[in-house]
């Protein structure tokens, strides 16, 4: 998670999320990214009530954001 966050704003695609987070650089399923990204909304609270929001983008990735109603 802490390249999201050093990278805040930016559109991360789940190959690099793989890469960085578990060094995997062959083709994977892409739902162990999506099911990680899931458990981090709700542990770290990335759903806009601490602050920051963790957006998917279909087909892609993933990009951390300031959210407003913090």
């Amino acid at each position: 998670s802490s390249d999201l966050f050093q990278n805040a704003g930016a559109l991360l695609t789940r190959a690099r999320l793989l890469e960085a987070v578990w060094s995997i650089t062959s083709e994977v399923d892409t739902r162990t990214v999506d099911t990680h990204a899931s458990r981090l909304r709700r542990k770290l609270g990335l759903d806009g009530s601490t602050g920051w929001t963790l957006q998917s983008v279909y087909g892609y990735g993933y990009r951390m954001v300031a959210s407003e109603t913090a």
